[in-house]
């Protein structure tokens, strides 16, 4: 059995977190695949379609609605790798074959009835397929926030990707635990994420501001410790950018619209649009 690491996990689902570059663990979203799942509140269904490099795209539909005393959750999500010619030793074609992983998300959320706290669960299965390697994770995640109401902040604290998987192609799993902050500014018409996620292999600190532009248009930017990898040191502007997001969003009575920007520090970048809709 082939045994390794994987960083499918990672992929970022959402326009709105690519924008933010992975920060904002505490902001709803139906369709993020990282998520603080304490955070889930309101009525909303959301699309989102990504484009990565060398023509890898992903497409994601989540649902947030009210249930019992708390939040339903569900998302689905696929990521198309691409069609592949394969061959055998001798060289040969064998065909094409395609390469994609598939995850579903439920999940609930509640408000404790003494305490302005809230906790959540969420439960996940992924399947992955790479021509004759196929495997299966499933994994759980949980997660808590308290909500400083007088000074307009959460502070939130999760644990992600805990779990186990089967198949021709073993998985080590690397549980994460995140550390997550959203603060509306006093005198700025912005709110800011903090997120600081640490697992037994490193720990990335991203940072997210979404400021009104006005009632309608929001401005989304977004950075993280990354950047040091993603410098080259070979084009200022590349270093600069690397690891770092940018987007806007359209919002008017019962949908938004988003549009989203990573940049990496090679100069290439992926792009994405997610709509939401009040339901």
């Amino acid at each position: 059995m082939v045994r390794g690491s994987f960083p499918g996990f990672d992929v970022l689902t959402s326009s709105t977190r690519l924008s933010l570059a992975g920060a904002g663990l505490l902001q709803t979203s139906a369709i993020s695949s990282m998520i603080n799942p304490s955070i889930y509140d309101k009525k909303f269904f959301s699309l989102s379609i990504i484009r990565y490099p060398a023509s890898i795209t992903s497409q994601s539909a989540g649902l947030v609605f009210p249930l019992r005393k708390g939040y339903g959750h569900f998302s689905i999500n696929n990521i198309s790798y691409g069609i592949f010619q394969g061959y055998n030793i001798d060289a040969e074609s064998t065909g094409t074959y395609d390469s994609n992983d598939t995850r579903l998300i439920s999940s609930y959320s509640q408000g404790l009835t003494l305490l302005p706290i809230n906790i959540g669960l969420s439960l996940s299965y992924f399947n992955s397929n790479y021509e004759r390697y196929n495997f299966n994770i499933i994994s759980f995640a949980f997660g808590c926030h308290i909500n400083l109401e007088k000074h307009k902040a959460l502070i939130g604290l999760s644990a992600h990707q805990i779990g186990l998987s089967y198949g021709n192609a073993g998985i080590n799993m690397h549980p994460k635990v995140a550390l997550s902050t959203s603060k509306r500014l006093q005198y700025l018409p912005s709110s800011i994420y903090i997120d600081i996620i640490n697992s037994r292999l490193k720990t990335e600190i991203f940072t997210g501001i979404i400021t009104d532009i006005n009632k309608k248009i929001k401005l989304f930017i977004g950075s993280s410790t990354m950047k040091r990898k993603h410098d080259l040191k070979n084009n200022l502007l590349r270093s600069l950018l690397g690891a770092s997001g940018i987007g806007f969003s359209y919002t008017d009575n019962s949908f938004s619209v988003h549009y989203g920007l990573f940049f990496y520090g090679t100069g290439s970048l992926n792009n994405g649009i997610e709509l939401s809709i009040k339901i």
